[in-house]
């Protein structure tokens, strides 16, 4: 069945995109096991970014390439990091969709997963964006 999306005009919206979620640094070990190595290629990482708080880091990936018939293999530490820290009623999602106007909402189904808290913020931003008639997506 097709759904047209409601995505309101961009001369109307100060967003274009509201994004709920973290950055990570991926730490790929290259060739090597990440047990043995001695160094690392760094980037930033994550389908979302947020503004981190000082009391608070920043996420981190482990990965290790695929090699042969060895697979891929990652690690996540994502615990106490700025975004699993937030609760509903930390953001003032009524502000963002409806006085300033967003086109566009996206947050991922790993962004629930980070603490206790954060499936109430996922879904009191995406009630809120429905109230408001924007366009959602959540993977």
């Amino acid at each position: 069945m097709l759904q047209l999306l409601n995505i309101k005009p961009k001369k109307d919206c100060r967003w274009d995109l509201v994004s709920l979620g973290e950055v990570m640094l991926r730490l790929d070990p290259g060739d090597s096991r990440v047990s043995t190595t001695r160094s690392f290629q760094v980037w930033e990482g994550g389908g979302e970014y947020n503004v981190a708080r000082r009391s608070v880091r920043n996420g981190l990936n482990f990965t290790e390439r695929g090699f042969g018939a060895r697979a891929a293999l990652g690690c996540s530490d994502r615990g106490h990091t700025a975004v699993s820290q937030l609760k509903a009623g930390d953001v003032d999602w009524d502000k963002i969709f409806g006085d300033e106007g967003a086109r566009w909402f996206h947050t991922g189904g790993i962004f629930c997963a980070l603490s206790e808290t954060t499936p109430q913020v996922a879904r009191e931003a995406i009630a809120v964006a429905k109230k408001h008639g924007r366009s959602f997506l959540t993977i």
